[in-house]
C-alpha cells in the first residue's frame, strides 16, 4: 500500500490518505443510500472540501472562481467532481472516503503513539491485523454492494451505447405507464365529480 507497481515508495500512499480522510470524520452515520456524498454536505465532506479547496489547488485553479468555496452554501458540482477525482486517484474509489467517514479507520492504519512493553507488541499487532482485515473486508463488501445496487446497474445501462434497444423499450414502458396513470386520474375525477 505504500509502494507502487515498481516497488518505489508512493508520494501519497493509501494509508496516508485514509488518515487524512479520517481527520474530517464527524462520526455520523449518514443514510446508506446512493447519494450519501450529498446527504452529509454539512459534515465531513464539507470539512474535507473546505480544506482541499483552500490548500490543495493548483495556482490556476485558485484563480478560477468556480473553485472558490462559498460560505453557507453547498459544494458545487464542479468542486465535488474535482474532489472525487482526487479521491479516486488516491483511494481507488471516492466511496472509500464515505466509508471512512462512517466507520473510521482501523488501529493499524492510525496506531496509538504511546509506548508499551515488548511482550505486549505481539498481542497488540495481532489484534491490529485482525481489526484491519475485518475493516478491509467490510469496505470491499460495501463497495461491491454499491456496485451491484439496482440503481447503479440501471445508470450503467443507461450510459452504455450498446443498450439502445433496452433504452427504447424502457422509454416506451415509461410512457405507457404515464398514460395509464393520467387516464386513471381522469377517470377518478369523473367518478368523484358525479358526472358519470
Amino acid at each position: 500500500m505504500t509502494r507502487d507497481k515498481r516497488g518505489l515508495p508512493k508520494y501519497h500512499s493509501f494509508v496516508d490518505w485514509c488518515k487524512r480522510i479520517a481527520m474530517y470524520s464527524t462520526g455520523s452515520t449518514a443514510a446508506n443510500n446512493a447519494a450519501t456524498e450529498h446527504a452529509d454536505d454539512d459534515g465531513a465532506f464539507r470539512k474535507m472540501a473546505k480544506y482541499f479547496l483552500t490548500h490543495e489547488l493548483t495556482p490556476k485553479q485558485k484563480g478560477d472562481p468556480a473553485y472558490w468555496l462559498r460560505e453557507d452554501k453547498s459544494v458545487t458540482t464542479k468542486q465535488r467532481s474535482l474532489i472525487n477525482k482526487v479521491l479516486r486517484k488516491n483511494l481507488g474509489d471516492p466511496r472509500v472516503a464515505y466509508y471512512i467517514f462512517q466507520h473510521g479507520v482501523p488501529t493499524l492504519l492510525d496506531p496509538p503513539l504511546h509506548r508499551k512493553r515488548l511482550d505486549c507488541y505481539k498481542e497488540l499487532l495481532q489484534n491490529m491485523l485482525e481489526e484491519f482485515m475485518t475493516w478491509h473486508a467490510l469496505l470491499l463488501r460495501c463497495l461491491l454492494e454499491r456496485w451491484l445496487h439496482p440503481n447503479t446497474i440501471t445508470a450503467q445501462r443507461l450510459s452504455d451505447l450498446d443498450q439502445k434497444e433496452w433504452r427504447t423499450q424502457r422509454r416506451r414502458k415509461k410512457n405507457e405507464a404515464q398514460q395509464r396513470l393520467s387516464q386513471g386520474t381522469r377517470l377518478a375525477k369523473l367518478r368523484d365529480s358525479g358526472e358519470k
